[in-house]
Order: C-alpha cells, then structure tokens, then sequence
C-alpha cells in the first residue's frame, strides 16, 4: 500500500523541482524517502534534487544507482541518472546511463 503522506511529499517536492526550485524541494523529497525506503523514484528524484541544490555528486549518483538497480526498466530512473551525472560535467556517463536505458526500458524508447 503507497503511503499517502511520503506521495504527497514526493508530488510537492516534484512540483518545486519542476518550477526550478530544488533547494525548496529538498526537505519534501528527504522526508518522502524517510517514510518510503524502498520507493525507487522517491530516491532517484531526491539524487536529482542533491546535485541541483547542494552538489552533492556522489550521493545523488549513489542514490540514482540504487534506483535504477531497483527497477531497471523504467526510463525516468535512468533519465534521472544521466542528469546528474551530466550535472557532475561527466557526458560520458551520462551517454552511458542513456544507452543503458535504452536496453534495458526498450518500451519507452
């Protein structure tokens, strides 16, 4: 069962990242993780979020990583991955994580 509190978290914290506003989204994403460990966008978004409000390349890589290991066939996770990694200034991973997508979410190519 989805738990009702870590979605709306994760839905507002999505709606400031999409008005550009990560560092406001920061909290609503960390607290949507909090509640739901397990939720592979939850932590694929919050890596997002970590390397365009403070940088942290590492963290938000191993974040996205462990998303992607999770649900290898959803493209987002891997559209996730090569954003931070192209924030990082690494293209090549970030080609990498896109071709990976492509084989492994061959439906929504």
């Amino acid at each position: 069962m989805m738990d009702t509190e870590a979605f709306r978290e994760f839905k507002t914290g999505l709606s400031l990242l999409r008005d550009r506003h990560a560092e406001k989204a920061l909290p609503h994403m960390r607290r949507a993780v909090e509640l739901d460990k397990n939720n592979p966008y939850y932590m694929s978004y919050l890596g997002v979020v970590l390397a365009r409000s403070e940088g942290k390349w590492g963290e938000a890589q191993r974040l996205c990583d462990s998303a992607v290991r999770m649900k290898r066939n959803q493209a987002q996770l891997y559209l996730n991955l090569a954003e931070v990694y192209a924030a990082a200034g690494r293209r090549e991973d970030a080609r990498e994580a896109l071709e990976s997508g492509l084989k492994f979410a061959r439906r929504d190519v």
